[in-house]
């Protein structure tokens, strides 16, 4: 099937069937289900033959334990509140203070 029959059967263009290609584009579950679908495939046959993911690690970048750090949430409002420059500047202040503790 070629790219422009594909194009046509999702209802999209042949130039954004070609950013999915690329990778340009990230492809949502939904538009990877109407692809295969247009393909005659299940979205499983894409992934056949990949390794196993992983299990998951866990990090010490976890979003949610580290906003139960008392303060987390205060440095993180106020960081909200302040624009380029400024939070470059608070970012280098903690910086700073974490290798200095």
């Amino acid at each position: 099937m070629s790219q422009e029959t594909l194009a046509d059967k999702l209802g999209t263009s042949f130039q954004q069937l070609q950013k999915y290609e690329n990778g340009t584009n990230r492809i949502s579950a939904g538009r990877l289900h109407a692809i295969a679908s247009a393909l005659g495939a299940t979205p499983g046959h894409f992934y056949e033959g990949l390794p196993d993911a992983p299990e998951e690690v866990e990090t010490d970048l976890d979003v949610q334990k580290l906003l139960t750090i008392p303060g987390a949430t205060d440095l993180l409002m106020t960081f909200s509140r302040c624009t380029g420059n400024a939070q470059r500047s608070l970012v280098n202040v903690a910086e700073a203070a974490a290798t200095t503790a």
